[in-house]
Parts: C-alpha cells; structure tokens; sequence
C-alpha cells in the first residue's frame, strides 16, 4: 500500500475490497456477512484507501480518510492524513480545525495551538462560527497554562 497507517484493521483492505467486488461474498478480511454494518463499513472504508491510493494528492479524499480515521479514534493517523491535506491545500480551514481536535485528543499542546492559530487565519467572515469559537476558546486556555 501506497499509505502507512497504524491500524492492523487496514490491513485487510485490500481483501474486503476484492470481497465487496464478489456478488453475495462476505469481507475476506473480518469474515462476516455484507448486510453486518461493520462489515459494510470496513468495505466503504477500504474503497476509500483504494481512491486515495490512486489519487494521493487529492486533499478532499486524504481529508474524507483523516474524518474516518478520527471517526474509529485513530488519532495518530488522523493527525497524520489533516497534516497531509493542509499541506496539499494552504487554504483548507478545515483540515487545520480537525488536526487541532486530534491533537487535543492527543494531548499536544503545541500542535493543538498551531493548528487553531492556522484555522482562524484562513476563516472569513461568519462561516464555522463554532469551529471558530473552539479555537478561540482552545488558544485561551492554553495560553493560560
């Protein structure tokens, strides 16, 4: 694989994928029914890897990949893939705003800091009123330490 993430549960990506492909098969990788929600979503996840694979610098798709990875709490990936997408695309407010939530998650002050400092710099106007108003209260509280 083009991508190194942490998680054993990738892995198997590459089999779930050609599973989903069989008509009536099961993941290859966790063995269970396609109808199992697990299953299809450890398929959907898999057919992500597959898009970014041939597209790795597509920050819409590494940015779907990192709210994912935050989604199944692998936090070190996730941080990994927003990192990535905000380097692929300087404006992307978002990526910034989400890395800033995983780092906080991960206990890195700084990189939390950094992160809310690059969101509020590339918001305008009134859009992500509440994302805004997070970094703001972040970047208090953490000055304050």
């Amino acid at each position: 694989m083009l991508l190194t993430l942490g998680s054993r549960w990738i892995l198997g990506c590459a089999a779930a994928l050609m599973a989903a492909v069989v008509a009536g098969a099961g993941c290859a990788s966790c063995v269970q029914p396609p109808r199992d929600p697990v299953c299809r979503d450890h398929i959907f996840y898999c057919a992500l890897m597959a898009k970014v694979e041939k597209n790795p610098r597509d920050p819409t798709l590494r940015f779907d990949l990192g709210c994912r990875l935050e989604d199944s709490n692998l936090w070190e990936d996730a941080l990994s893939e927003f990192k990535h997408v905000a380097e692929l695309d300087a404006g992307h407010a978002l990526a910034h705003f989400r890395a800033a939530r995983v780092a906080e998650r991960l206990m890195q002050s700084d990189e939390t800091v950094a992160h809310c400092q690059a969101f509020i710099d590339r918001v305008r106007g009134e859009t992500l009123r509440e994302e805004t108003q997070w970094c703001i209260g972040r970047l208090r509280q953490l000055k304050n330490q």
